[in-house]
Parts: C-alpha cells; structure tokens; sequence
C-alpha cells in the first residue's frame, strides 16, 4: 500500500510505499492510500472531482509577446520572476527584441519551458 500527501491545492507533496493516517499531516489538503505504484511527479489530486488525476499537457499558445491559452493559476517564471496568471494569457515586455525562456508550473499540467519570442 502506498501513501500520498497532497497540499489544498492537489499538488502531491509526498510519497511513501507504506501506510501513514492523515493524522500525520493535519495540514493536508488530501491523504490518500493507493495499492499501485504511481510516479507523484504524473499526477495530483483533483478536489471538484474526489479524485487522483493524471496531469496533462499544457496547451499553450505562443505568439509574440504573449502566451495565450493557460489555465488560470498557473506559475510563469521569467527571468527569475515568478507570476500567476490570473486570466488565462501572460504578456512579456521587453526593451531589447529577444527569445524569452518562460518556465510553465501548473498542479494539474507537467511543468514546460516555452520560448516566447519577443519585439521590443
């Protein structure tokens, strides 16, 4: 029997091959005992749903100085910074045109870095 620990947001935060009771955690969002044997980095625990889920891929669209179709929620790192995107398309400004790296982290998509092509 194997235990997984998930935050409140359904990001699994533990995995251990042996039985521990919520208890252990009461500031978990879910503790949930499985007999497979899942690999924590492919999946999370969807609350609307009372399920463990699969995450996916994410389906970003990248245009110029913008990547468009994120779930709301998601992490962007850029250039060091972290942000959240609060409305599903994140904006990139630059004073140099250039290919921006941005790191994608979302709990239910497997985390990406995309190559946001920018204009000044």
């Amino acid at each position: 029997m194997n235990t997984f620990v998930f935050d409140t947001n359904g990001k699994c935060l533990y995995s251990m091959n042996y039985i521990v009771e919520a208890e252990a955690y009461p500031d978990a969002g879910k503790v949930l005992h499985v007999e497979d044997e899942l690999n924590p980095n492919e999946i999370w625990y969807d609350f609307e749903m009372s399920r463990l889920t699969n995450k996916t891929a994410f389906e970003e669209i990248v245009v110029t100085n913008e990547i468009q179709n994120l779930p709301i929620g998601t992490f962007a790192n850029v250039n060091g910074s972290t942000v959240v995107v609060d409305d599903g398309s994140l904006e990139l400004e630059v004073s140099v045109s250039q290919d921006v790296p941005v790191f994608l982290s979302h709990v239910s998509h497997h985390t990406k870095q995309v190559e946001v092509p920018c204009e000044a």
